[in-house]
């Protein structure tokens, strides 16, 4: 399967240190797509990084979906006596959980590869005035001026 590769920026930039959905791949964008900023105004900065297959979904989350599909079976079937109850339905130790989750794993590195990336080790960090290009500064002074 050839997926495209997309090499993200090591950090993003964000106004809000909750949503980096609108992030900016540099200071500068920032700056320039939030003329409000000031020196001494707070963003916020991320580190990228790829979520590992098991961070999607591990082998309990498919369990669980095994033992809830078998119970609705159960009961469709006329077997409400299978269904009863919080026993499990099939018997999984360590080991085959262990098979599982490698088998997950796998499958979504082969079929499905991870192609997001996810903002960590966010932090703030207090914009000075050397944030600010002298055009930016020019433009404002231009609009403060005409206004």
């Amino acid at each position: 399967m050839n997926t495209p590769q997309h090499f993200p920026p090591a950090q993003v930039y964000s106004t809000n240190e909750h949503d980096f959905s609108k992030h900016c791949d540099s200071l500068r964008e920032l700056i320039l797509l939030n003329q409000h900023l000031r020196p001494k105004d707070t963003v916020w900065i991320a580190d990228l990084v790829c979520p590992e297959p098991a961070e999607i979904i591990q082998a309990p989350d498919i369990i669980d979906l095994l033992h809830g599909k078998a119970k609705e079976l159960a009961v469709q079937r006329a077997m409400p006596e299978s269904a009863s109850g919080d026993w499990p339905l099939f018997d999984m130790d360590n080991e085959s959980e262990t098979a599982l989750q490698a088998l997950l794993d796998a499958w979504i590195e082969e079929w499905c590869p991870v192609w997001f990336n996810l903002p960590v080790n966010i932090r703030p960090y207090t914009l000075s005035r050397a944030d600010f290009s002298d055009e930016f500064w020019n433009e404002i002074v231009l609009c403060e001026v005409s206004a």
